[in-house]
């Protein structure tokens, strides 16, 4: 996968998050995951609820069923070019290992919200910029 999240600071891998990934799902370290049933995780293709980053690599029918998931910590990821940024502003799932802004009220309610942007960005750009995750205000 293309546009993996890459760590700057934070959570270790000891105190990540175990989720279920299916068997047949083959998931690059640092890929943004999305919720997709009770504390089952798969790759991000859009707004969903967000689940973490993955810690470690998994290969596609390895009998592996478990992924520990950071949740918090600050992350350079890619973000879509649309509305400008300001840092403290928050973003959301946006794509396969993107995100973007125009996070509402009923995205903090669903679990939409990855975190809170550290720097500002300006409109119809798309870049890298560092995230905290886990961060909704």
């Amino acid at each position: 996968m293309v546009l993996e999240a890459v760590k700057v600071e934070g959570q270790s891998k000891l105190n990540a998050t175990d989720f279920t990934v299916p068997d047949a799902t083959a998931v690059p370290k640092y890929t943004l995951m999305k919720m997709s049933g009770a504390r089952i995780a798969g790759p991000s293709n859009g707004q969903h609820p967000f689940a973490g980053i993955s810690s470690a690599d998994k290969k596609a029918d390895d009998g592996q069923l478990n992924l520990a998931l950071h949740k918090d910590g600050i992350f350079k990821l890619y973000v879509t070019s649309g509305a400008a940024l300001v840092e403290g502003g928050l973003v959301k799932l946006s794509g396969a290992n993107m995100v973007g802004s125009g996070v509402l009220e009923a995205n903090i309610l669903t679990g939409d919200v990855v975190g809170q942007v550290l720097e500002p960005v300006d409109s119809g750009v798309a870049t890298v910029v560092e995230v905290d995750i886990g961060r909704t205000g």
